[in-house]
């Protein structure tokens, strides 16, 4: 399987474009609005634990709209994690971790993450 695409922005951030400018993708869809913190409605009292547990670990400015129904799976997952152990079924801890990787919830998945810093204001200005 081939390595899987990086965002436009992370390789713009990481300079990827300034040899040849060509290569962008101006095509490539950003998601809009940020990602709500609020737990859905639909979630139990341990779905919404893990949920909040979560939300306080992401990086931040990580998470975008786009990743609400992801980050609900992953949520779900972590849960069955906490109640099952060691007894979870391979596929989901396999898919647990993938998961966590992707939202910047474990070493590599954050070594990977780039994420552009608000800049602080002059005193001057």
């Amino acid at each position: 399987m081939g390595r899987p695409r990086k965002a436009t922005n992370v390789l713009d951030l990481k300079g990827a474009f300034k040899k040849d400018p060509q290569r962008k993708r101006p095509d490539e869809p950003i998601p809009e609005g940020e990602f709500k913190t609020e737990p859905p409605e639909h979630f139990s009292d341990e779905e919404i634990a893990m949920w909040n547990e979560l939300i306080k670990q992401a990086p931040a400015g990580v998470l975008t709209s786009a990743d609400m129904f992801g980050f609900e799976v992953f949520v779900t997952l972590a849960v069955e994690f906490r109640v099952k152990g060691a007894d979870m079924l391979a596929a989901n801890m396999t898919r647990m971790c993938t998961l966590m990787g992707k939202f910047g919830l474990d070493p590599s998945g954050r070594a990977s993450l780039i994420v552009v810093k608000p800049k602080k204001k002059n005193d001057f200005e």
